[in-house]
């Protein structure tokens, strides 16, 4: 079972913690190895002293998400990937692209939008880190480090809502304003942002979500996009081993 550890500095200086990112190269299909050499890598994570460690993997492989639970890995979330062909779409005058004025309030939304994520469901993280994760993302996002556009949605002048967007057709963060919910400015986001994918050129975008996100996974796919993968994020942490 080949591995990487990305080490996260992102994600080290709001945690107050040495994190990573466990990816696996290759799987194995046996319980047994997956549980011998998943203890190993424990064993190097300490010796890393790593002290917060999460891996994606495919929902399917149940030999190595049993193997990674039996050595201290907690289930934190689920996530579905969608993906949708690019055609033009309709251009809509109140979408705009974001600046450094927006981002207060871009903080504001993103703030209450995303309380289904991992960050949010791990004990082991505060409300107050998971909030300011998402408040230096969107920030990052519009000084391009995280994201190529956000795109901000107006209603009376005011942001009800965002997506940020990358060259590679990939849909990083979307949100609505809560109390704008349910109002279809969801699928117009996303459509903009098919639109733009369009202007650049590329023929294929991807979304992913949370797998209890119900009315997201509708709201993508009335807009064209198809589930095509499923994954769960665990994560070891020093502290509960």
């Amino acid at each position: 079972m080949k591995y990487l550890l990305e080490e996260l500095s992102f994600d080290t200086k709001i945690l107050e913690r040495k994190t990573a990112k466990l990816i696996f190269l290759e799987e194995e299909d046996k319980l047994s190895e997956s549980v011998a050499r998943v203890k190993s890598i424990v064993e190097d994570l300490k010796n890393k002293k790593l002290e917060y460690v999460t891996t994606r993997i495919k929902a399917s492989n149940f030999p190595t998400i049993h193997a990674l639970e039996s050595q201290g890995f907690k289930l934190v979330d689920g996530y579905m990937v969608l993906e949708a062909s690019v055609e033009n779409g309709e251009f809509y005058e109140n979408i705009r692209e974001a600046t450094e004025d927006d981002i207060p309030r871009l903080q504001e939304i993103a703030g209450s939008s995303f309380s289904k994520t991992r960050f949010y469901n791990d004990p082991e993280i505060k409300k107050s880190q998971a909030d300011e994760i998402y408040s230096q993302w969107i920030k990052n996002c519009v000084f391009k480090k995280a994201a190529d556009l956000v795109l901000v949605l107006t209603k009376n002048d005011t942001i009800v809502g965002f997506t940020t967007i990358k060259k590679n057709g990939n849909i990083v963060l979307i949100a609505v304003e809560n109390n704008q919910q349910g109002k279809g400015l969801g699928k117009i986001l996303v459509r903009a942002a098919l639109k733009k994918f369009y202007e650049w050129g590329i023929k294929s975008s991807t979304i992913e979500t949370q797998m209890t996100n119900i009315s997201a996974l509708r709201t993508y796919m009335s807009c064209g996009y198809k589930i095509t993968e499923s994954y769960i994020t665990l994560r070891w942490s020093l502290y509960e081993n």
